[in-house]
């Protein structure tokens, strides 16, 4: 089955977007955030639900195999 994390909803939820073209902005804009808070503080940590504290490298690590895992569930890879 694989590995589902507790706070997730048993269903799909609502869609959050209009288009898939919206979604893609949206998702480069979060990523772009994502580089632009850690360059502002070299050796900051955010905690992960489940993994602790992740900085930078980790959470880069984590977010590849997160996208994988979900590129591959929807057979994008």
């Amino acid at each position: 089955m694989g590995f589902r994390a507790s706070f997730l909803s048993d269903g799909p939820v609502p869609l959050k977007f209009n288009s898939l073209a919206e979604a893609i902005d949206d998702l480069d804009y979060q990523v772009q955030q994502f580089v632009m808070i850690f360059n502002k503080e070299e050796g900051r940590t955010v905690v992960h639900p489940f993994f602790g504290e992740l900085d930078f490298d980790y959470w880069k690590k984590f977010q590849v195999k997160h996208f994988t895992h979900h590129f591959k569930q929807f057979d994008l890879l």
